[in-house]
């Protein structure tokens, strides 16, 4: 069987796909449903196990000369004072994986700089998949087709791919929405922190080139989701602790992103046949460890090892298949909690909560952060 590799999205899953696949010796075609293949969005985590899996692939330089480390990253309270604080760079010393935080279109840019022979075609939106001979063939919005052996879906939470994988598959709302943004870094900051309080959640990182990404969640109130302009959001926010107020004071209103917080329900196909499931297709996460991107990459890197052990494609993606399920069921699952912690409102609930988390030996924190960011499916 010929290898002639389709990738379903051209993100951040699917360019990492892209790279491991030519430095395995394979050449892809990334068919991206944009009319060009460019990222938008704010900030991004790129935490350690993310970096680490860069490093496997050997770009990992090309990544951090974009973006700023995070060494630091406390949960507040609504009046700065500290629920526990997360400094993973000293947590595992015999792994010190650096954090960082980047702006997603650049992140974007430099794994597209990096794709040398694969061939990318925007405004490409797949349709349909027919199974023909020994491979498959994709139809696309626009009534093209192209036909290959092997097809990748890392088209994103909606995937197409996933409904001819696994049709059963469901997207959860988490019961919020999300702000997000940059604005100049006017207060110097050099790490990043989140704050947990009874109007909403506000996070932010400092980004490189003296920037803030930030972002903050509201609960949901009604049935449809209801996006508050740039002075109301600032309104519920104006009595939290600096620099929340000003963060959000001198942020553009065209720098502020708005989306319904969703994941997908842990499920158990990523693979049928010759066709491979990876990032928010397989496992979308809510937000809340900063690893939804994060397990993408490393799901590459995994598949990038097996690869290196086998070269039967079907076989390395039931191998990726079986080895990432217990791992991203559990980072999908601690996240879906976490945001429900964090988004409690009721004041005697918060106390408690805020309670728990102060009182919390820190040995206990550092192990969950360890389990998150330290516990990957790829050798290091």
């Amino acid at each position: 069987m010929k290898n002639t590799i389709a990738i379903v999205g051209g993100g951040i899953a699917g360019l990492t796909c892209a790279i491991a696949f030519e430095k395995l010796g394979y050449k892809t075609t990334i068919f991206e449903s944009r009319k060009s293949v460019e990222a938008d969005g704010a900030g991004i985590a790129v935490a350690g196990n993310a970096i680490g899996a860069f490093k496997l692939l050997g770009i990992d330089k090309d990544i951090i000369a974009r973006g700023q480390m995070v060494n630091h990253f406390p949960i507040l309270d609504e009046n700065g004072k500290t629920l526990f604080a997360v400094k993973p760079h000293q947590i595992k010393k015999d792994r010190p994986l650096a954090n960082f935080a980047i702006h997603r279109a650049e992140l974007h840019n430099v794994l597209l700089s990096l794709i040398i022979d694969s061939e990318v075609h925007p405004n490409k939106r797949l349709k349909n998949i027919a199974e023909e001979n020994d491979g498959y063939r994709l139809i696309f919005d626009d009534d093209t087709t192209a036909y290959f052996n092997y097809v990748i879906g890392a088209d994103g939470i909606r995937s197409q791919v996933r409904q001819f994988v696994n049709p059963k598959s469901t997207i959860r709302f988490a019961g919020y929405d999300c702000w997000r943004g940059i604005s100049e870094n006017l207060s110097g900051a050099k790490d990043g922190f989140e704050t947990w309080g009874k109007k909403g959640r506000f996070g932010m990182v400092p980004l490189a080139n003296n920037k803030i990404a930030w972002y903050l969640c509201l609960n949901r109130k009604g049935d449809e989701p209801l996006q508050k302009p740039k002075e109301a959001l600032a309104a519920l926010f104006q009595n939290y602790h600096d620099p929340i107020p000003e963060i959000l004071n001198a942020t553009p209103r065209h720098a502020i992103l708005f989306n319904p917080i969703v994941d997908l329900k842990p499920h158990k196909i990523y693979t049928k046949d010759n066709i491979l499931l990876i990032g928010d297709a397989a496992h979308a996460t809510t937000p809340n460890l900063g690893q939804g991107a994060c397990q993408a990459i490393e799901t590459v890197a995994t598949l990038y090892q097996i690869l290196q052990k086998t070269k039967d494609l079907s076989t390395a993606f039931k191998k990726l298949e079986k080895k990432r399920i217990r791992r991203t069921h559990y980072i999908v699952n601690t996240s879906w909690l976490v945001g429900k912690a964090a988004q409690l409102e009721n004041p005697f609930l918060v106390a408690i909560r805020n309670f728990i988390f102060r009182n919390t030996p820190t040995w206990i924190n550092n192990k969950q952060i360890e389990r998150v960011i330290y516990n990957t499916d790829y050798d290091i």
